[in-house]
């Protein structure tokens, strides 16, 4: 099996305690809104060239946790209305860019083998981490022969999928790297770094679960505000390095 494969609901305890901030909300509401559109079609009807998202931005903005807070929802709103389950295939795309010659292309395929067979009443989303680690542009500097073979398979494989029941999301910190051909299959999301206020929001509830006083929550703002790119990443090293520091 490649990557990892869970019903929405069994993800939960994966997830961060602090809530989604507004931009996270924002574009979580509209890629719901859209699975939603495709899974509840019949098989017939979703004609459109659609086959799934790429959603990119800095490093740390969550867009993975975004994905699995949304499978986490649908999942249950899914078994809740009697329409199915939900689940999520967590693949890094590393982990299809490293292996030997051959290996890569087989693992694409058996990854959408598997979510070919899903039963009448059961979704997947296919979560390419990191998509620009193995779907290089081929004009890219990067780019060798077995990355046209990658592509090859994963566009073959993409084309034939069946949205209705499969949809794939991609996610990178490197637009420029990423083959055209998948930006012209995907729609793109911009997930830009959040503001001052959201990480210092965030900072607030890990300083109450690790007893952090109002001293290291300023002098965390003041990195912070120092930081060209704060993220949410950055607040939780800095989080940690504080604890750390304090014991």
């Amino acid at each position: 099996m490649v990557g990892s494969i869970k019903y929405g609901k069994d993800i939960y305890s994966n997830i961060p305690f602090h809530k989604l901030l507004n931009n996270q909300k924002t574009l979580k509401s509209k890629i719901t809104r859209i699975c939603n559109y495709f899974f509840t079609k019949h098989e017939g009807d979703a004609l459109l060239p659609f086959r799934g998202f790429l959603i990119y931005g800095p490093p740390g903005t969550g867009k993975t946790e975004i994905i699995k807070r949304l499978v986490y929802d649908l999942d249950i709103d899914f078994e809740r209305t009697n329409s199915g389950r939900v689940k999520l295939q967590f693949v890094d795309g590393g982990d299809i860019a490293a292996p030997k010659w051959g290996e890569g292309e087989q693992k694409l395929r058996e990854i959408f083998k598997v979510n070919s067979t899903n039963q009448n009443k059961e979704k997947t989303l296919i979560l390419f981490d990191d998509v620009e680690t193995f779907i290089l542009g081929r004009n890219a500097g990067l780019a060798k022969e077995w990355h046209f073979s990658l592509n090859s398979i994963f566009f073959h494989q993409l084309d034939s999928l069946n949205v209705t029941k499969n949809i794939v999301v991609g996610t990178t910190n490197r637009l420029d790297l990423v083959d055209d051909a998948l930006k012209s299959r995907f729609y793109p999301f911009f997930l830009d770094l959040p503001n001052h206020e959201d990480l210092m929001n965030i900072a607030q509830k890990y300083a109450i679960a690790y007893n952090l006083d109002s001293r290291d929550l300023e002098h965390i703002s003041n990195l912070l505000k120092k930081d060209l790119k704060p993220s949410i990443r950055n607040v939780e090293h800095l989080i940690t390095d504080t604890v750390i520091n304090k014991i």
